[in-house]
């Protein structure tokens, strides 16, 4: 629903108001008898938004334009209460933070109950801008400048894994099914309730100039100021890691029992940001267009910007709530642990529930932990585009078009305490195994009193970049004799890192080695091809065949595009590092079978990939496999009834792949499941839908 009044005050001074409440109420779903339709939750959303604005002419040639806008969106997140736990199916010795709640993945070709984003939890945001903005003409000018002020609070009270989370991969007797039934997990984890109350500041300014240098040439140039200035906890929450502090012992000053390295707002030196203010973010563009002829025949474009991206409250979130001793995160992952008893045999036992935090508050063991870096910058792109646009006749009009940018400091989460590995037997047994990976991880090498607080560490790495190339052609034909006709094509490269701004746990295979991620965009497609097509029938004169060949409307719609990038996968953790992103080695140059298609689609050669040795990397390149690509026709036809002069019939029929292609899915890319290469998922078939409308 959206509400709005508008009032002229004068001639030169206008006001309106516009209020849009929506809600949405899905229901969490539980069915006794079949517990893998847990993964839908309760959501119920509420938004609204308030916006005021304000347009004063101030001269003839000068306008002044004020918004003042509140947005509101409250989201509580429950489970169905009919649910169940880990507690009633007979766990022991775990604690239990949500009456209702399960969550377990069995991987591998397996099933899962309950997910990530199912957990009872309560998520408000609040924001308020203010923005203004001033148009002036000036002869051969046109200039433009404002100011944009948003003041965010992003608040999280979250359960987010405080009833844990159990995992099976079936590398203790190879079946993730079986390891399931004897209760055998490779690893499992637990996290306090994660609380945050973050707010952030983003403040723009801007000043732009169009510019009419002669009647054929055009030139738009500008300049942004978007300084960083980070998030904090309006509570201080959060930490960061210091290597210096581990490497020296140094413990916080605010949290005594802290291992040494965990530093908090009110340490020397930290921020309540716990990163770095970027106050020099200034962003130039610059724009041509010129008309050679003086005739608009053909116009030529160029243009270029560095731009300057301000990160969302939510990314670096996991630093406040996650991080000991608000929220902690234990993560054990040198199994096996037995799902019947998941604390069993872990050093130190079973930490929850934690007392709330003091200055003398004890840290749980192995926990998984999240910082930014002290000097982090603010993701930046670089852009830069050229243009020709000709017109052939009245009608029919041409263009080419290169599309370039460069994406840096983007930020994505770097593990930076992986288990190394180490050679040969140590007391008859291997020294590097799943079942040591905490003992083998990098500070508890360096320090095994300290190490054993530290699991998974993700680090903000703001040293990933990205690049896009693209070269777009395009025919049109402006309606004109009953039809118009628009062609283009685009071909195109993305290369990158990684695929989003991110820090979640590490996506990188070897964390000492970032840049060997290097590949395809996870949306790269090389190949774009459209056509879309709309004829009307206007035949003219009178009887029958007038009656039957006019008013009608044909709309066809053509797509052809490359497959997406697939990410192969062992699916085990064979180098060790209990990082869990291991590639396999390839050993086989024919990549695709060309299989007929069929129930069970072996799409990719199932010994393409062999399994990474132990202690080693895979050689297969990120994103390095390609799912099929996609063609698809859709098509409308729309008929006119004229009865009598008030009364007209329109009748439209649509179909949705039209030609029934069949659009499959992406293969299975994970090595180690049953169905590795196979396809079994396809997009829609036809569809046809048909609709009636009487105008009168």
């Amino acid at each position: 629903m959206i509400g709005r009044v508008d009032w002229i005050i004068s001639p030169r001074h206008s006001l309106y108001v516009r209020y849009s409440p929506a809600a949405s109420h899905p229901a969490a779903v539980f069915d006794p008898h079949d517990i893998l339709v847990t993964s839908t939750t309760r959501n119920d959303e509420h938004a609204q938004t308030f916006v005021l604005g304000d347009t004063f002419t101030v001269s003839p040639t000068t306008v002044n334009s004020l918004h003042l806008t509140v947005g509101r969106r409250r989201n509580d997140r429950g489970t169905n209460p009919n649910g169940i736990n880990a507690a009633s199916l007979g766990v022991a010795n775990l604690y239990q933070g949500t009456k209702n709640f399960l969550q377990l993945s069995v991987n591998n070709g397996g099933f899962a109950i309950g997910c990530g984003t199912c957990a009872l939890g309560r998520f408000p945001i609040t924001s308020f801008q203010v923005a203004n903005d001033v148009d002036i003409l000036r002869g051969k000018h046109q200039l433009a400048f404002g100011v944009d002020i948003l003041r965010t609070r992003d608040g999280q009270d979250n359960h987010y894994q405080d009833n844990g989370v159990f995992n099976f991969d079936g590398r203790y007797s190879n079946d993730p099914l079986l390891d399931f039934l004897t209760g055998k997990m490779n690893s499992f984890s637990q996290s306090g309730q994660q609380l945050n109350d973050l707010v952030q500041t983003v403040f723009m300014m801007y000043a732009q100039d169009t510019y009419h240098v002669t009647p054929r040439l055009v030139a738009n140039f500008g300049l942004r100021w978007e300084p960083l200035l980070p998030e904090h906890d309006r509570y201080n929450r959060g930490s960061t890691f210091s290597q210096a502090a581990f490497n020296a012992g140094q413990v916080s000053q605010v949290y005594v029992n802290a291992p040494a390295g965990s530093l908090f707002y009110g340490d020397p030196g930290i921020p309540n940001g716990f990163t770095d203010k970027r106050l020099a973010n200034l962003s130039p563009r610059l724009g041509l267009v010129y008309n050679p002829d003086g005739a608009g025949k053909t116009t030529v474009r160029v243009g270029g910007a560095l731009l300057y991206d301000s990160v969302g409250t939510f990314i670096p979130y996991r630093m406040v709530a996650q991080n000991p001793p608000y929220g902690p995160q234990v993560t054990n992952t040198s199994g096996p642990y037995q799902f019947s008893n998941p604390w069993g045999n872990v050093p130190g036992g079973n930490p929850f529930p934690l007392p709330a935090p003091a200055k003398n508050v004890p840290f749980p063991l192995a926990n998984a932990e999240a910082f930014l870096p002290p000097h982090i910058h603010s993701p930046s792109v670089v852009q830069w585009n050229a243009s020709v646009q000709h017109r052939l006749s009245a009608n029919w009009v041409f263009s080419i078009s290169y599309l370039g940018n460069k994406t840096s400091h983007l930020w994505i989460g770097n593990e930076i305490n992986p288990a190394v590995y180490i050679p040969g037997t140590c007391a008859g047994k291997p020294c590097s195994s799943t079942s040591n990976t905490q003992a083998r991880r990098v500070l508890t090498l360096a320090n095994p009193a300290t190490g054993q607080y530290y699991s998974q560490m993700t680090l903000g790495d703001d040293g990933i970049s990205a690049n896009y190339n693209g070269l777009l052609t395009s025919i049109e034909h402006r309606f004109a004799r009953n039809y118009t006709l628009l062609l283009n094509y685009t071909w195109s490269k993305c290369l990158g890192i990684a695929p989003v701004t991110s820090l979640g746990t590490g996506v990188i295979q070897d964390p000492n080695n970032v840049r060997g991620d290097y590949g395809p965009c996870s949306y790269d497609v090389p190949h774009i091809f459209n056509a879309s097509i709309v004829y009307l029938s206007r035949w003219g004169g009178t009887g029958w065949k007038a009656h039957l060949l006019n008013h009608w409307n044909i709309a066809p719609l053509i797509r052809y595009q490359s497959g997406l990038p697939v990410n192969p996968a062992t699916g085990k953790d064979n180098s060790l590092t209990g990082v869990g992103n291991d590639r396999p080695d390839v050993i086989s140059t024919q990549t695709y079978t060309g299989a007929p298609h069929g129930l069970f689609y072996q799409y990719v050669n199932p010994n393409l990939f062999a399994a990474n040795q132990l202690g080693s990397f895979g050689n297969a390149g990120h994103f390095s496999l390609r799912g099929p690509g996609y063609f698809n026709v859709d098509v409308a036809v729309g008929r006119e009834f004229r009865f009598v002069e008030r009364f007209t019939l329109q009748a439209r029929g649509e179909a949705f792949n039209a030609l029934n292609h069949p659009n499959f899915g992406g293969p299975n890319a994970t090595l180690s499941s049953a169905t590795f290469g196979q396809i079994r998922g396809a997009r829609d078939p036809r569809i046809l839908q048909a609709s009636m409308k009487l105008i009168f």
